[in-house]
């Protein structure tokens, strides 16, 4: 439809929501946990649960009774897609659900905008669901079309998250369970494919996580990820990132 048919007015994109999630991230210490399998055996619970924010992405809730000596069990911020077409997808009534009374806010990892994909649409389904029971908000457009732009690609909804946490000021970000697929384990069921493709291009993305892990101190990954984006060679975006292997030991 092109950017500018793209463009729904809604009062989703009200700046006094961005305003209070602003406050309520200020000068936080946030984790944001993934669903790579790079997560199982990890032992992180303490410090996951250790910061002032957990978030989580995707179909992260509930979190396992196996799964929470190694990532924890509180959630704080959900970021979701809101994708129902996902084998892993919960109808939003079930989703809504799980949210109530145990996460802070739930973010859309997608603007409202109609572009490659009828974001927009997927958000209307799940505000309606939500009826308002639990704080909601949607990145902002320019927001995320700079990240696109930086990508060169649609950004994974983890991508889109960490560009989005950045954005407010927060104390530090810590990352894992991020691995572009390019980790040694396949990725859960319902996960499609490799998570390659026209639509993301996981290459394009590690460059870009890279670039922010050289140039945003706030910013700090897990070891595998770290060795992920370190084994580049010294021509490419991701290099120079081994400076910063093993930095997550500083958080414990």
């Amino acid at each position: 439809p092109g950017l500018v048919g793209a463009l729904i007015p809604s009062s989703l994109r009200d700046p006094a929501v961005r305003r209070a999630y602003g406050r309520y991230l200020a000068g936080k210490r946030v984790a944001l946990v993934g669903p790579a399998p790079s997560i199982e055996g990890s032992r992180q619970h303490d410090l996951i649960e250790s910061h002032d924010v957990v978030a989580r992405v995707y179909h992260a809730l509930p979190v396992p009774a196996d799964l929470q000596p190694d990532v924890g069990c509180r959630t704080d911020v959900l970021y979701h897609n809101l994708w129902r077409g996902s084998p892993k997808a919960r109808p939003f009534l079930e989703l809504v659900g799980l949210l109530d009374g145990h996460v802070q806010w739930a973010c859309a990892a997608y603007p409202y905008l109609n572009l490659d994909h009828r974001f927009a649409e997927d958000i209307d389904r799940f505000v309606k669901d939500l009826s308002g029971r639990v704080p909601f908000r949607v990145p902002g457009n320019l927001r995320y079309l700079r990240t696109w732009w930086e990508c060169r690609t649609r950004p994974n909804a983890g991508v889109s998250a960490i560009a989005d946490l950045l954005s407010f000021d927060i104390a530090r970000l810590y990352i894992t369970g991020f691995t572009f697929y390019a980790g040694p384990q396949a990725y859960h069921a319902g996960y499609l494919g490799a998570g390659s493709g026209p639509v993301h291009d996981q290459g394009r993305q590690q460059a870009f996580i890279a670039r922010m892990l050289r140039t945003d101190s706030r910013l700090v990954a897990d070891a595998v990820l770290g060795q992920i984006l370190a084994g580049a060679s010294p021509t490419s975006p991701a290099y120079g990132v081994r400076q910063r292997l093993g930095v997550d030991n500083r958080l414990k």
